[in-house]
C-alpha cells in the first residue's frame, strides 16, 4: 500500500499485488479515504478488492507477503491465508524493540550488537531456500550471540563464525546470563 501522504492523513491510496514467481504486477487497486471511513482503513480495503479480483477470476492465494498491519493480519487469517512478513518491515519492527529493549541498564550490551542482529534478520532472509530453513537460522541467534556455533536444528546445524564479528572486539552474552534469557523471551513473545 502507497498513500499519497505520511501518517492518518492520506485521501488516497494505491494498492499492489505482485507475483513474486514472475515478478508481474497482477493487479493494482486505487483507494479514497471518504468511501471507507477514513486512511486507516485504506490498506485493507485496497487489499480486499485485490484478493476478489483475483478469487472472481479462479486464482487461487497460496500465501502472501505483507507489512504487519493490524487490519491485514486479522482479515488474512479470516480468508484462512497464510501471511508472511517484508523482512524490511521485520527489521524495522524488530530494531525499535531493540532500542528499547537497550535502554534498560541491564541489557546496554544489546546496543552493541544491534548492526549485527539487523545485519542476521536479512541473513536468514536471502541465505535460506524455505521458511523453516529461515526460522532454523534465526532461532539461532541466541546461541551465536554466545559464541556457540553449533545448533540442535537438522536445517542449521552449524555456522561459521562471521569476519566481521571476529574483527571487533565486542563483548558476548555468557550462557545463562540474563540477558540472553531476557533477549531470547523479548523475540519470541513479541514475534520477532
Amino acid at each position: 500500500m502507497r498513500a499519497d501522504s505520511p501518517g492518518h492523513s492520506a485521501k488516497f491510496g494505491s494498492y499492489t499485488v505482485m507475483d513474486m514467481q514472475s515478478n508481474t504486477i497482477v493487479d493494482l487497486q486505487l483507494v479514497q479515504s471518504n468511501e471507507v471511513g477514513g486512511s486507516y482503513h485504506m490498506e485493507k480495503e485496497g487489499l480486499k478488492r485485490c484478493l476478489d479480483l483475483l478469487e472472481n477470476n479462479g486464482l487461487e492465494v497460496d500465501y502472501i507477503v505483507t507489512d504487519r498491519h493490524p487490519q491485514i493480519q486479522k482479515y488474512l487469517r479470516e480468508r484462512k491465508i497464510t501471511q508472511f512478513y517484508d523482512v524490511w518491515h521485520f527489521e524495522k519492527g524488530l530494531f525499535k524493540k531493540l532500542n528499547k529493549l537497550g535502554k534498560n541498564k541491564e541489557c546496554e550490551l544489546v546496543k552493541k550488537w544491534q548492526r549485527s542482529i539487523r545485519n542476521h534478520v536479512y541473513w536468514c532472509a536471502t541465505s535460506s531456500t524455505s521458511g523453516p530453513e529461515k526460522v532454523a537460522k534465526w532461532t539461532s541467534l541466541i546461541n551465536h550471540l554466545q559464541n556457540v556455533h553449533t545448533h540442535d536444528n537438522a536445517l542449521f546445524p552449524s555456522v561459521h563464525i562471521h569476519l566481521e564479528l571476529q574483527r571487533t572486539q565486542r563483548n558476548g552474552f555468557n550462557q545463562g546470563h540474563r540477558l540472553s534469557s531476557k533477549l531470547k523471551e523479548y523475540c519470541a513473545t513479541r514475534g520477532c
